[in-house]
């Protein structure tokens, strides 16, 4: 879902569905309970203000949208996002990159639910793969605008290491992005190990672990806090850093190029992504906000 390039993955798939009764009912407590809640996600209203001339197709499908209910859904567990809208009509447009995750999004949430018990024959459905570039670029809009929410869990000496090697990628200096890529990692790992292992990352000397020790420290943990894909997304980031990246072992005539940069961004993402977002839960405590509703 973040990044990939094959040719099923450049489609959306989208659903619509218009039901033949009214009202709609909404199966919220699927939504909280089978699915989860959580800062991604949305249960927001849209309305026109006022109407804008705009010339970019892009713009205007975001800036001018009809009133409409939306439901916005990642599922990081399951790598799946979806954008559902509900226009006033009652028709019902889903867009996801999984079309699996989609058709189940809508059964729960549209489907059996009290005092009508519709199911989903009632509606008029057709579900396909859509390639288009404006539809695509407004979903990956709404799931960046998502993922962003994820990218706030992660601390900020980390996030200030992973933006640096997005800076230096785009003025093409892959040498540092890969290098700022495989600090981000370091900081992350010795963070894992102070959360998981519960003390410093040092030797019984007092000697700091460097980075290949720590990884292979979670890769002998037999509960496999870290599973083994990750391990590999690590071994991948701290490989391509070590040389000739962080450490002065020069290899004749090789140089860094795109491929090596983009390959350890997106890397580096999958793993702090995956890390923040679905292995410590207990980060997301620290940028918790509770309101006592019971005082002024």
């Amino acid at each position: 879902m973040y990044g990939a390039e094959t040719k099923r993955k450049q489609r959306i798939f989208s659903i619509l569905a218009e039901p033949s009764f009214s009202p709609i009912d909404f199966n919220l407590r699927s939504l909280v309970e089978k699915r989860g809640w959580g800062p991604s996600d949305r249960f927001r209203f849209w309305f026109v203000t006022e109407r804008q001339e705009i010339e970019n197709p892009l713009l205007e499908a975001l800036v001018n949208r009809e009133p409409h209910l939306l439901i916005r859904k990642l599922d990081v567990e399951e790598d799946s996002f979806c954008h559902c809208e509900i226009s006033l009509n009652g028709a019902v447009k889903i867009y996801s990159n999984d079309d699996a995750y989609a058709k189940q999004f809508f059964s729960d949430t549209f489907t059996g639910i009290p005092p009508s018990f519709h199911k989903q024959k009632a509606w008029e459905m057709e579900g396909k793969w859509i390639k288009n570039d404006t539809l695509m670029a407004f979903f990956l809009g709404s799931l960046h605008g998502a993922l962003g929410w994820i990218s706030e869990q992660i601390p900020q000496e980390i996030r200030e290491s992973l933006d640096e090697a997005q800076q230096a990628f785009e003025a093409k200096h892959y040498r540092s992005s890969v290098v700022m890529c495989r600090r981000a990692i370091e900081s992350a790992m010795k963070l894992a190990y102070k959360c998981f292992f519960k003390r410093e990352s040092k030797t019984a000397k007092g000697c700091s672990l460097n980075l290949n020790q720590i990884i292979r420290e979670f890769e002998r943990k037999k509960s496999q806090v870290i599973p083994k894909h990750l391990i590999n997304v690590l071994d991948y980031v701290r490989n391509i850093g070590n040389v000739p990246g962080a450490h002065p072992m020069p290899i004749p005539k090789y140089r860094f190029t795109r491929q090596d940069a983009e390959g350890a961004l997106f890397n580096t993402r999958l793993f702090l992504y995956s890390y923040f977002g679905k292995i410590d839960k207990e980060i997301g405590r620290v940028y918790s906000l509770k309101i006592d509703i019971e005082k002024s």
